[in-house]
């Protein structure tokens, strides 16, 4: 058990860096790297060597690489909307918008949001999310609910977890993403709560109970229903928009000045040209014979980790950056997006070191270990769940994640009898941890910080953030925990 707890020690250490000493992510994840190179140098079971720091040097910055190319170009497309005035002018449309805030919350964050980010990944969602919210709430309830907007991450970027997991077990894709959408059925309703609570605490949660509720559930059946059927890669994208249409079809019914109702949805169509193009950049860019032409210009790859330019969905953001600036040239401030970028990646430069060190030195292994030795089931059953969100919040990504410990989940799960379900389970439990892992809040900061009052960046700070995380990963946990107890023992 030292082993273990040694293991997770570097983790904590950052965790109580940056709660109790109240630092930055940057210097928490630097004393982590620190404390970590002394912890193996001391201990035996941990390894280091040339090849280690090699290894975990290089996969760093490729990874950082590839968050970096989303980043940049994602700062200058939310730059050129800025300064072409059309968030200041979707943001006045959607605040004008016939529906109540939190209707309007609830149908991007479980409706549009996931939809965007199942077709790009990488977070561009925040790219849209982060604007409406803050000019629609506080500036912390709108890091809130962009965080929670980060909801459907096994199904994000068409599903690639779920496929990485399906090629690290041998389980199909269809059987991983039908399996994967049962356990987190709970997570959705849950979000739906949350989010009322966020935008209005208990009160709101006692008027309007069933709307968050309800969406939530819809979502949730929606998203088993088309994993059911096998369109597991498109699984995200259908029931963001499937969800989206059936909430303004009843909304619609509901209102009173229909035609006033119609007015604002034509209105707001002609402001989302610029997203819309995006997509359209994305998609051509995903056709086979352009997608294997690009694919093969250029390539850093290290090991098993690759970095691709051509076909990131960054090199879609840098044309689609290109095209609204010669449609309405503005002028840009770059040094303002050159600060800003530098501290994100640092940070998350830091991070992916951190993780990758606990990798390649036997840190994350032990962990396995450990859970492999564990004789009690039901205490299996119960901390699994728990070390699939540890996996995805070390990474800061949910495929990392599955790479991390996958493979050990399916073992022990086979041990219960049982090896697909807790493969689900670490699928789950990395992917709807992403949200408050510190590459993700870093992120959203970013991008908030570039694009409204950069005060904010001053008032609220990573560890703000990381707590409400923290407190939403414990009811995310228990979710998780009931749908694995309840499909492991009566189904």
């Amino acid at each position: 058990m030292l082993s273990f707890f040694l293991s997770l020690s570097p983790l904590l250490i950052c965790i109580l860096i940056i709660f109790y000493f109240k630092k930055s992510a940057f210097f928490s994840a630097l004393i982590g790297i620190i404390y970590s190179f002394l912890l193996i140098i001391s201990y035996s079971k941990f390894n280091i060597n040339q090849e280690i720091i090699t290894n975990a040097f290089a996969i760093s910055i490729i990874i950082t690489l590839t968050v970096a190319f989303v980043i940049i170009p994602g700062l200058y497309f939310n730059e050129i909307l800025n300064k072409q005035g059309i968030l200041k002018n979707l943001v006045l449309s959607i605040n004008n918008f016939p529906l109540d805030n939190e209707k309007k919350s609830l149908i991007l964050i479980l409706g549009i949001l996931p939809a965007l980010e199942s077709f790009t990944g990488f977070g561009i969602s925040l790219l849209l999310g982060i604007p409406i919210f803050f000019k629609l709430f506080s500036p912390m309830q709108a890091f809130q609910l962009s965080m929670l907007s980060l909801n459907t991450i096994p199904w994000g970027t068409l599903g690639i977890s779920t496929i990485i997991g399906s090629k690290l077990t041998g389980y199909s894709t269809h059987d991983l993403g039908k399996m994967s959408s049962l356990v987190s059925f709970l997570i959705f309703p849950l979000i739906g709560i949350i989010i009322l609570y966020v935008i209005g605490k208990f009160e709101l949660i006692k008027r309007k109970w069933f709307l968050g509720i309800g969406q939530g559930l819809l979502f949730a059946a929606l998203l088993f229903s088309f994993n059911f059927i096998g369109l597991t890669e498109i699984a995200g994208i259908l029931t963001g928009i499937v969800t989206s249409l059936i909430m303004l079809i009843l909304f619609y019914l509901s209102e009173k000045n229909k035609t006033d109702f119609i007015f604002k949805i034509k209105g707001m169509s002609k402001l989302i040209f610029p997203y819309i193009l995006l997509l359209i950049v994305i998609i051509i860019f995903r056709i086979p014979f352009l997608y294997n032409y690009f694919e093969n210009i250029i390539k850093f790859q290290y090991q098993n980790i690759s970095f691709n330019p051509f076909i990131s969905p960054g090199f879609s953001l840098f044309i689609s950056s290109l095209i609204l600036y010669f449609i309405n040239p503005i002028s840009i401030d770059n040094k303002m997006i050159f600060v800003k970028t530098k501290i994100a990646i640092s940070s998350l430069f830091m991070f992916i070191l951190l993780a990758r060190i606990m990798y390649e030195s036997n840190m994350v292994s032990e962990i396995s270990k450990t859970l492999q030795n564990w004789d009690a089931g039901i205490f299996k059953i119960i901390t699994l769940p728990l070390f699939g969100m540890i996996s995805g919040f070390i990474t800061g990504s949910n495929v990392g994640g599955n790479v991390l410990i996958m493979n050990v989940q399916q073992k022990i799960g086979e041990s219960l009898g049982n090896g697909l379900l807790f493969s689900a389970v670490q699928n789950s439990s990395a992917g709807h941890i992403i949200f408050t892992s510190l590459p993700i809040i870093i992120l959203i900061m970013t991008i908030a910080n570039s694009s409204f009052n950069n005060k904010n960046e001053i008032i609220i700070k990573e560890k703000d953030l990381l707590y409400f995380g923290l407190k939403i990963a414990l009811f995310i946990y228990c979710s998780i925990l009931i749908t694995t107890i309840l499909l492991y023992y009566f189904i």
